[in-house]
């Protein structure tokens, strides 16, 4: 286990140099640089990685070549990483949580179905640190095969629609797509989601239509629906209307 967080190391980040580290949490410092050595011993053993909150400047898909295949929990988040996400993305086969929120990434989403298969927690918020930074696209359909994924959250982005299969994650806690460009009619198959979600966020986007009916099940779900005014400008189901 290596933990040098909450210090103030700087520069190149070598992920590699302990061959039994399983854990590896450097946090909080102002690392600028990393790689992952592939022919190295600790390239099979790690599984724990938390560079988030560092001065991370490099092109994301430098980042994730030769990333360790057994990896449990990646967090990259709170850097300054830009480029787009590598398509194809690696083969995280074990991955459980990835984080790569507030960064300046750009371009289109992978399909992380086929690359992150039990992926409980993804985060691609916020990456509008700069004018060129911010996911666009569709997400594609295909998210429903990620059987396990329990938070999604790709808010603050510029992506334009989300696929009707979300409603099919029986597992999904949290929903956040807010403040992105999402321009359609909300898919009425999230519906399917009443009594599973805690939180539902569409809120600050480009949505338009009528609120679906079966939102009025959504009795213990947080929904976010403001920031769409065509939207807001129809008719809501009646028990959502009188939702404390």
């Amino acid at each position: 286990h290596i933990d040098i967080s909450d210090n103030k190391f700087s520069g190149h980040a070598d992920m590699m140099f302990a061959p039994s580290a399983v854990h590896a949490n450097y946090s909080h410092n102002k690392i600028t640089s990393v790689f992952f050595r592939r022919f190295n011993a600790a390239y099979e053993n790690l599984q724990f990685v938390d560079l988030s909150y560092n001065l991370i400047g490099q092109d994301v898909s430098e980042i994730f070549r030769n990333m360790p295949p057994n990896l449990v929990e990646l967090i990259l988040s709170d850097n300054a990483m830009r480029g787009t996400l590598p398509d194809p993305f690696p083969n995280l086969e074990y991955i459980r949580r990835l984080s790569i929120a507030n960064n300046d990434i750009h371009g289109p989403l992978p399909r992380f179905q086929r690359f992150t298969p039990r992926v409980r927690e993804l985060d691609l918020s916020n990456q509008g640190q700069t004018d060129i930074g911010g996911l666009t696209g569709r997400v594609t359909a295909g998210f429903s095969k990620l059987d396990d994924l329990l938070v999604l959250n790709l808010a603050l982005n510029d992506l334009t629609s989300i696929p009707s299969d979300l409603g099919n994650l029986q597992k999904l806690k949290v929903l956040n797509v807010s403040s992105n460009l999402l321009n359609q009619p909300i898919p009425p198959e999230l519906g399917k989601l009443a009594g599973v979600l805690t939180v539902l966020d569409l809120s600050q986007n480009k949505l338009h239509g009528s609120i679906p009916p079966m939102f009025a099940n959504f009795e213990d779900t947080s929904v976010h629906l403001s920031g769409n005014v065509d939207l807001l400008s129809h008719r809501a189901p009646l028990m959502l209307c009188f939702r404390p």
